[in-house]
């Protein structure tokens, strides 16, 4: 339990052990500042070095931003009581969440290794890695997907692919071609002025009766090449 308006500081080399159905969790005014270094990450780890043994790191609903960078956070994600549990979790409320991810490893969980709530505020994401997670890589809003960059590495996980839950698209994004195709789990739409930019070799995957839906003042920018089209297709070749 950390109180409010408190600073936890993380040195460089710290290794921080959790037990079983545990998590560390930073709310409200509190923040994480987790600055380790390639020789020297720091590391969240579970007792036993088992899928899902502990709950993970969890931001919810923060005034202040906190900071992660060189840091490995491994057997996590306890998807028991929480279907789109993560190694990293980024929950929010109407505060909205706020964290900067950087050269951080988020492996061997039994759900995601990251999720992103559509109000996430993740003024930095490079170089990050997210493999070896049963669910995917990644469960991440629409509202946010554009966060994600492609000196990202999102493979060897046992579903290589991105999950996007949400259904709506109100400022402009760009999506880059991570590797990994983006499996939609309902309609898209992206309304008002926004403009959906789709890059050269993106994929993504709809669900039965679902589109993706322009309309008003939007736009959709499909940038695809010979080499490496944009892809819209369904989760099984059914015509």
């Amino acid at each position: 339990t950390i109180a409010a308006g408190v600073t936890l500081t993380l040195a460089p080399g710290t290794k921080l052990v959790f037990s079983s159905e545990t998590a560390l969790m930073i709310s409200a005014a509190q923040s994480l500042q987790a600055v380790g270094t390639q020789d020297e990450p720091i590391t969240l780890t579970g007792a036993l070095p088992v899928r899902g043994f502990w709950k993970g790191l969890t931001l919810t609903g923060t005034t202040v931003a906190s900071q992660l960078d060189y840091v490995i956070v491994e057997y996590g994600g306890d998807t028991k009581g929480d279907a789109t549990a993560a190694a990293i979790k980024l929950n929010a409320d109407s505060r909205g969440v706020r964290a900067s991810i950087s050269h951080t490893t988020m492996r061997e969980s039994e759900g995601y290794g990251l999720f992103l709530a559509g109000s996430a505020v993740v003024p930095t994401f490079v170089s990050n890695i997210m493999t070896l997670n049963t669910l995917g890589p990644a469960y991440v809003d629409a509202e946010v997907v554009g966060r994600l960059d492609s000196t990202s590495t999102f493979t060897g996980n046992d579903k290589d692919e991105i999950v996007v839950p949400s259904y709506r698209l109100e400022a402009s994004a760009t999506w880059d071609d991570l590797g990994v195709p983006y499996h939609l789990k309902a309609d898209l739409s992206s309304i008002g002025t926004a403009t959906l930019t789709l890059k050269a070799g993106v994929r993504l995957i709809m669900p039965p009766e679902a589109a993706l839906t322009i309309s008003g003042s939007a736009s959709l920018i499909a940038e695809g090449t010979a080499d490496k089209p944009v892809v819209l297709t369904g989760e099984t070749q059914t015509r």
